[in-house]
């Protein structure tokens, strides 16, 4: 599962960041036209593009809309950054001050907010849905592989991850009403694999409230479109070749829908890449068959959680997983770079 560092303890962006924002998300939106932030673009008579992105969540959080006003459009866009903060704020699990280290720190909340309870019921909605791939009690095992150093040949004992995975398990994750506890001590859990596509879904349903009808929100490749680009124009998002900032594995149509991206190539241990941040539950290793998954879905959480967890399953299972779940579709690749793509998911040329 993705234990990745999402939320970043730092407020600032490093490079590597920015590179992994930039570059090697996985998904990248191609408009014919981009903006500077707070300015906007006239697109179509009455109809202007206003765009702003800020380092958030350790990644870039971009926040386009089509608005008839530029400066209201700028007002709405500003209200939306606050709200994303706030929620950040609750989801953060290297913010010493937030409900969910609270949680991790002590083994228990109480009065835990809504927004807390709902991503961690979701996390064991997915957990059950894909039968233990998904699991936020992940957290101990990511900090037992982050103690090694794989680049001067360090290796991970069976003895080391024994009492580790004892640790892990979302059946000893209890809540009532707005009260979690973790039954055992020592437990821990994040919520890197699902909170940023939660994160954006929220974003999109408070652009909603204000009467947007085109807007596009990219979290670092966790997109969720609202209505279309312009007209019957739908967004075109690109999904990126593993690792590679130029090249595409195709471009879909994205209108109300949400797609994100899981990757080996986004947060990694060692020069190979063998030791990563998507991590079994049930082996405790880093996922071994797969380099990236892109999922499709109406929502981003959906797309961002069940893309975590497909990048365990092997890309037969994972494929044939995706396939049957109703309005998901998907594109594995494996670490030969063979795509394992759903039927339904239609790739096409870019066009303007």
């Amino acid at each position: 599962m993705d234990s990745g560092g999402i939320m970043d303890k730092t407020s600032g962006m490093t490079r590597r960041l920015f590179l992994k924002a930039v570059g090697l998300s996985g998904i990248s939106l191609i408009l014919p036209t981009w903006t500077i932030a707070g300015q906007g673009v006239q697109v179509a008579r009455g109809l202007y593009k206003v765009n702003e992105t800020r380092a958030l969540m350790g990644t870039f959080l971009d926040i386009t809309l089509m608005h008839n006003n530029t400066m209201q459009a700028q007002d709405i866009i500003n209200q939306t950054f606050q709200e994303t903060e706030r929620l950040i704020s609750i989801l953060n699990r290297f913010d010493a001050s937030s409900p969910v280290s609270f949680l991790n720190e002590k083994g228990y909340i109480k009065g835990a907010p809504c927004e807390l309870t709902d991503v961690v019921n979701a996390s064991i909605n997915t957990g059950n849905k894909t039968k233990g791939m998904f699991d936020i009690t992940i957290l101990p095992l990511l900090n037992e592989i982050q103690k090694h150093d794989f680049n001067k040949g360090d290796k991970i004992a069976a003895s080391d991850l024994k009492p580790v995975l004892e640790l892990v398990g979302q059946d000893k994750v209890v809540i009532k009403d707005n009260q979690i506890n973790l039954k055992n001590s020592g437990m821990s859990i994040t919520l890197d694999g699902i909170a940023k596509g939660y994160i954006v879904d929220k974003a999109c349903e408070f652009l909603l409230k204000k009467g947007v009808k085109h807007a596009l929100i990219n979290a670092g490749g966790d997109i969720r479109a609202i209505g279309t680009r312009m007209g019957k124009k739908p967004w075109k998002v690109g999904i990126q070749a593993p690792g590679k900032r130029n090249e595409y594995l195709g471009v879909i149509r994205l209108d109300d829908k949400a797609i994100a991206t899981s990757g080996d190539y986004e947060v990694f241990f060692d020069d190979k890449k063998l030791y990563h941040h998507i991590i079994s539950p049930v082996s405790g290793i880093s996922a071994p068959f797969n380099t990236s998954v892109s999922v499709l879905a109406n929502t981003a959480m959906v797309a961002d959680s069940l893309s975590t967890a497909t990048m365990i399953m092997r890309p037969d299972e994972g494929r044939g997983f995706i396939a049957a779940l109703e309005g998901i579709e998907g594109v594995i690749i494996d670490k030969g770079l063979k795509k394992y793509r759903t039927p339904g998911l239609r790739f096409e040329a870019y066009l303007s």
